[in-house]
């Protein structure tokens, strides 16, 4: 039997095997690799900050530094080079994964790309469409068309199931660089395993949304100070018909700043309104501190702040052990640990900033 000396591109080994050689050829130029977060590493001496896909770097520091970074791997690799900054004749923004990284005056913008939403229009013939203000809206009743004794909708056929999955991965990619569109993009997608007769609609009103927003990008505004992190989650309970379990939303914030945002239905059912806030503070709370590690092995020590409207929640977490909600688990128990450590602090939602 022969041995393959070297990973094939396309094969499953090949992504590790060069993740092994950049982390390899990083820590030669001494930079220190976050035990938290994949593909970022960190240079002290030099004030180096690196992000890794695959084979693209994504850099941050002084021009004299990204110099010197550039002329080390220009040693090893050939390099396509793209420089944006604030100084004189600096272009000001650069792609990196699709995305558009521009410097403004005020801070920075980051735009995602908007080519699926224009092939989207076009897949599904609506290109001239009538915008409207909002992507998802609720129904009465379970999406789909009656048929039959049992009130099931048929499913779709194969050419209009396959379009119907082809734009949901669409959406789910689109969703990652649009917080309004994290709760519709998840509802589309938990119908891509069948989907049925009036589960176009879905993606019919998010097009329809898209088209009136064809572009968004994050602005991130500078801001004086060495602001927290802050965690805001809501849920809706037993908000998903067909299963009856909740849905857990949030955003990670510094000062005011958008880092990270999330909605994701709950792996069981709920059995109360308090049940839902816990499992959805859960997750703020697991976000929250992989974001706080995170900044800490940047070099930025932050205070984690975690916010929730739910008064019988807060209550739960506050407090230590079960006591009479004999049917908490162990990773709610995880969550008042932490409070009680000091790890983060509960605050109150004021109301104007609700999430569901």
């Amino acid at each position: 039997m022969d041995k393959i000396v070297r990973a094939l591109y396309g094969t499953r080994d090949a992504p590790l095997a060069w993740l092994t050689v950049v982390k390899s050829y990083m820590k030669e130029m001494r930079f220190k690799e976050c035990k938290v977060t994949n593909g970022v590493f960190t240079h002290p001496e030099r004030d180096l900050r690196v992000v890794v896909h695959v084979d693209d770097f994504l850099v941050s520091g002084e021009g004299h530094q990204l110099q010197w970074f550039r002329d080390h791997l220009t040693k090893k690799y050939e390099l396509k080079v793209q420089v944006a900054g604030w100084g004189h004749g600096d272009d000001r923004e650069l792609q990196f994964l699709g995305r558009v990284i521009r410097l403004t005056q005020t801070g920075i913008e980051l735009e995602g790309d908007d080519k699926h939403v224009g092939l989207m229009e076009k897949e599904w013939d609506m290109t001239h469409c009538n915008p409207v203000a909002t992507p998802y809206v609720k129904p009465a009743t379970t999406v789909g068309t009656s048929n039959g004794p049992s009130g099931e909708a048929k499913d779709l056929s194969s050419t209009d199931a396959t379009l119907y999955c082809r734009a949901a991965a669409r959406l789910n990619y689109i969703a990652l660089d649009w917080p309004d569109l994290s709760f519709a993009s998840r509802v589309a997608s938990s119908h891509m395993s069948c989907p049925k007769e009036g589960d176009d609609q879905l993606i019919k009103r998010i097009i329809r949304y898209l088209k009136g927003k064809p572009r968004v990008a994050i602005r991130y505004k500078f801001q004086e100070g060495a602001e927290g992190i802050t965690v805001f989650t809501d849920s809706d309970w037993a908000g998903d018909q067909s299963t009856r379990k909740s849905t857990s939303g949030g955003v990670v914030c510094r000062g005011q700043h958008t880092i990270s945002w999330w909605c994701k239905l709950q792996s069981n059912i709920a059995l109360s309104s308090c049940d839902a806030e816990l499992n959805a503070a859960l997750k703020g709370a697991v976000e929250g501190l992989n974001v706080q590690r995170s900044a800490a092995s940047l070099g930025d020590e932050l205070p984690l702040e975690f916010g929730t409207d739910a008064s019988a929640a807060r209550g739960v977490i506050l407090r230590q052990g079960v006591g009479k909600v004999r049917h908490l688990q162990v990773k709610q128990l995880w969550l008042q640990e932490n409070v009680a450590a000091g790890e983060l602090t509960i605050v109150q939602n004021p109301a104007c900033r609700k999430l569901c």
